[in-house]
């Protein structure tokens, strides 16, 4: 195994210890077998490739270059690592541009339903990039100087708090979900006889179509006779809000707040 490749895995390592909620494997890259897919001529994205069956699709020509200028914006030393790989037709490369189209996606996801969460991201972005452009300089090696290895460890420290904070908070949010729901279904056990009617009401009116789950919507008549939408399940509905907070569009993996 070359020296590049060495470096990328060291990377990886200290990025994914430190720093979770920017480098997941569950959430902001494919799946191995999505990154073993076949190629296709005239695939979309970078190298006409596509990625095999499943949720990841290839990004477009114009969506690859508004990522790549996303990159030099918030990760230029990973984006010049990128460019170096096309060039020398790096093995590695495909799977590295399926993380950083699969990240980018999260995190415009994530601009949209939760600005704040976004800002902080960014800035983690660019002290992960600092660490990347460090190591790959030889700040970690056994060799670098008393003052390269402090102002690696520096940013390191920096990346596992801002890791910390973040899962603090995303457990403080569950913890407010959750008392609303335990609120919630104490005032609803004291409404049975009228969930009870309104459940009826909805029978006689939608018949089996009432008894399924998960409806995102079905038809009704307003006061005037007029037919209309109305939502999953309103303030009175028998079912509560049941679908829980909304997670990060990267979403924790499984046993991670």
């Amino acid at each position: 195994m070359n020296r590049g490749k060495l470096l990328i895995i060291a990377v990886a390592s200290v990025l994914l210890c430190s720093h979770a909620h920017l480098a997941m494997a569950a959430d902001d890259g494919p799946p191995p077998s999505e990154q073993r897919g076949p190629k296709r001529d005239g695939g979309g994205g970078p190298g006409g490739e596509r990625p095999g069956l499943g949720r990841f699709s290839p990004p477009t020509d114009e969506e690859w270059q508004q990522i790549e200028a996303f990159a030099a914006e918030n990760s230029p030393r990973r984006l010049t690592r990128l460019q170096q790989m096309r060039e020398t037709q790096d093995p590695a490369l495909r799977a590295v541009q399926n993380f950083l189209v699969t990240r980018y996606r999260a995190l415009q996801a994530m601009k949209q339903h939760d600005p704040d969460l976004y800002a902080r991201r960014l800035e983690g972005l660019k002290v992960e990039d600092k660490v990347f452009g460090a190591v790959e300089d030889g700040a970690g090696a056994a060799d670098a100087s008393p003052d390269q290895k402090q102002a690696l460890r520096e940013d390191v420290r920096l990346l596992v708090t801002m890791n910390l904070e973040e899962r603090e908070e995303r457990i403080n949010r569950m913890a407010e979900f959750l008392e609303a729901q335990r609120l919630k279904l104490l005032e609803d056990k004291g409404r049975e006889e009228e969930l009870t009617e309104e459940k009826m009401a909805e029978i006689e009116r939608d018949g089996v179509r009432s008894l399924l789950p998960d409806r995102p919507s079905h038809r009704h008549h307003d006061k005037d006779g007029k037919r209309g939408e109305r939502g999953e399940r309103g303030e009175k509905g028998d079912r509560g809000d049941l679908r829980g907070p909304p997670p990060g569009p990267d979403g924790p993996p499984p046993g991670q707040p």
